[in-house]
């Protein structure tokens, strides 16, 4: 009778403590306005298919608009907070575009005609994160299939696929299908090339959450021939499987060799030394270089460049490590947050026909000024005594005299940096 009442209490404490998780997925291809996709409802589809069958339970939102995506987002935070042990994983299939460093996911209704109203006709990658980490549970994997060209209108020169998160939450794994700032393939069958390899590694049984994304970024590079190389970041220090726990009694497999050490390729705005993790490795690295450290232990990283003056500035976040792979890392300089003084603004030709010393949208005219060429630091002291265009991109614009004391071309940029007089 006592082994009986052991094992009941037993089986009823695994149940009490078992690892609850819950899904999003979202899949949007049929866009209204913008190119449409093949893939993400599929993506979608099979997604929820093989996430319910790792235990999860799965909310699945189909060409989504802006109110079903926020509520899904929203729905999923609130059962997560319900359990502080669960685990959260949000999927997302469709286009995704960068502006300004931030990260954005795309309705399938958005008419977004400017990128100034990117924002609000859009679901911010950043905001998302930032509810997930309200929940406070154990651990967020985040993976966004949406790295594809930019595809409206107005989109920039070199506005390709996504950044890199500025911010991650603690204890989360964002995954992105290709590196940053680089375009992922849609695919031709039934599922994206990225998704694809996803699907069959989370088939695996017994698998560690980071050696699914170790296995699926070797099966992605290799199937691209190294033209899509997919990303993980990782704030997460511990140990889990999305599946069912290998039993202890399950005989253990001798593992394939593999490589303990990988390398890690640098694109740096800072000259100085390379260090990981904290410690210099004797490689230096130019402004606007790239360098590859190599033999880099496998795991998450820290990746640093000391300035000439002494100076540590890191990458935004960790990168992990895969033994035998490279993976990207981006040392950025920190913006400067310049004096609400200071304005920029463009020399202009139908200014400068007209011979004014300076015009300037919303400083009151008859300000002395102070204003130096950004190109090469020369100053002039101007006096804004006329309004031509009262616009505000219009800001600061210069006569022949003032742009030949700066040796200022049309087109080149000015900032003001002292009003003597107002």
């Amino acid at each position: 009778m006592k082994k009986l009442l052991v094992l009941f209490l037993l089986t009823v404490a695994g149940d009490v403590f078992a690892q609850q998780k819950y899904a999003l997925v979202i899949g949007n291809g049929n866009y209204a306005n913008i190119t449409r996709l093949n893939n993400p409802v599929n993506d979608a589809n099979d997604m929820e298919t093989a996430l319910r069958g790792l235990g999860f339970t799965v909310e699945k939102v189909l060409n989504g608009n802006l109110a079903q995506m926020e509520t899904g987002i929203i729905n999923l935070k609130n059962r997560l907070k319900s359990s502080k042990n669960s685990y959260g994983f949000f999927f997302y299939a469709g286009h995704g575009v960068q502006s300004n460093g931030e990260n954005y996911l795309i309705p399938v209704d958005a008419n977004i005609q400017s990128e100034s109203f990117l924002r609000r006709q859009s679901i911010a990658v950043q905001e998302m994160l930032d509810e997930l980490n309200d929940a406070g549970n154990e651990l967020n994997v985040v993976v966004l299939d949406a790295c594809r060209d930019n595809p409206f209108s107005w989109r920039r020169s070199g506005s390709r696929g996504l950044q890199v998160v500025g911010n991650q939450p603690a204890d989360s794994i964002i995954v992105f299908a290709t590196s940053a700032g680089s375009v992922a393939a849609d695919g031709t069958g039934r599922n994206g090339l990225f998704t694809s390899h996803l699907l069959n590694n989370l088939k695996k049984p017994g698998l560690e959450v980071f050696e699914i994304f170790r296995l699926t970024m070797a099966d992605v590079s290799r199937a691209s021939g190294n033209q899509q190389r997919p990303a993980v970041y990782s704030q997460f220090s511990g140990i889990a499987y999305l599946g069912q726990r290998p039993s202890p009694n399950t005989p253990v497999q001798p593992p394939a060799p593999v490589s303990v050490y990988g390398s890690v390729r640098i694109d740096s705005d800072i000259a100085g030394e390379i260090l990981i993790n904290g410690k210099e490795t004797g490689k230096r690295i130019k402004e606007g270089g790239t360098e590859t450290v190599s033999n880099v232990s496998t795991g998450s990283t820290e990746v640093a460049v000391k300035g000439d003056d002494g100076k540590i500035t890191k990458a935004q976040n960790n990168v992990m490590v895969y033994g035998g792979q490279t993976v990207p890392a981006e040392i950025k300089r920190p913006r400067v947050q310049r004096q609400p003084l200071i304005q920029i603004g463009i020399a202009t030709q139908e200014m400068t026909d007209l011979g004014l010393t300076a015009g300037h949208a919303a400083l009151q005219l008859g300000t002395k000024a102070r204003i130096k060429n950004m190109a090469n630091g020369k100053e002039v002291i101007v006096t804004i005594y006329r309004r031509i265009v009262p616009s505000s991109t219009r800001v600061i614009d210069l006569s022949p005299e003032a742009a030949r004391a700066i040796d200022m071309g049309f087109g080149g940029t000015v900032e003001i940096t002292q009003i003597i007089e107002n």
